[in-house]
């Protein structure tokens, strides 16, 4: 990964969130879900969802096949990660380096070593990258935002396997809802602006 600042950052990605907030209420949006609605609290139950070592673990490998085909569609333009690395403290990375295969730990720890930066926007110039970025969030480890320019779309990972998906319109809404599908995935709660 390599850091870029808030400035490039603002160049770059067709989709800047500020907050939350800010993205629900300026761009189209959906949830990103293994699920096509929410859930109630007794089929939550009866999925196990929220147990992270069953239920996203055993879900881990349609998010992140749906992150690798939307990084190869939107490759010709830099792809984007806010990740908080300088705000992780050494607990947090014993806690992070727990729940990592070996490949993502020696990902993990070479970025700690060599990323000292003060920004939290990186380039993921490899497809490589988007496997552990994602695991990261399925596994609720640490959870980033990736926003992809080509046909502009930020991830936003959360909790549960339900991240939040922001879109300029609804045409490009349409792209990353039939690759879901392909996926395994869906895109729910659509709110079109």
């Amino acid at each position: 990964m390599k850091p870029i600042s808030y400035e490039k950052f603002l160049e770059i990605v067709k989709t800047p969130i500020k907050n939350i907030d800010y993205a629900f209420d300026n761009y189209s949006s959906g949830i990103l879900d293994t699920q096509d609605h929410c859930l109630s609290l007794k089929e939550a139950k009866e999925l196990n969802v929220g147990q992270v070592c069953s239920y996203n673990v055993s879900n881990e490998d349609k998010y992140i096949n749906f992150m690798k085909s939307v990084y190869n569609l939107n490759k010709n333009k830099p792809v984007v990660v806010d990740f908080y690395l300088k705000e992780i403290d050494n607990e947090g990375c014993l806690k992070i380096l727990q729940h990592l295969d070996y490949e993502d730990k020696i990902i993990f720890i070479d970025h700690l070593r060599n990323l000292n930066t003060e920004t939290v926007y990186f380039l993921l110039e490899y497809e490589e990258l988007i496997s552990f970025v994602t695991r990261l969030s399925t596994r609720e480890l640490h959870f980033c935002t990736i926003y992809f320019n080509e046909i502009p779309m930020a991830i936003w990972g959360n909790y549960e396997l339900s991240f939040p998906v922001f879109f300029n319109n609804p045409k490009d809404m349409e792209v990353y809802h039939d690759l879901a599908n392909k996926n395994n995935l869906f895109i729910r709660d659509v709110i079109l602006k």
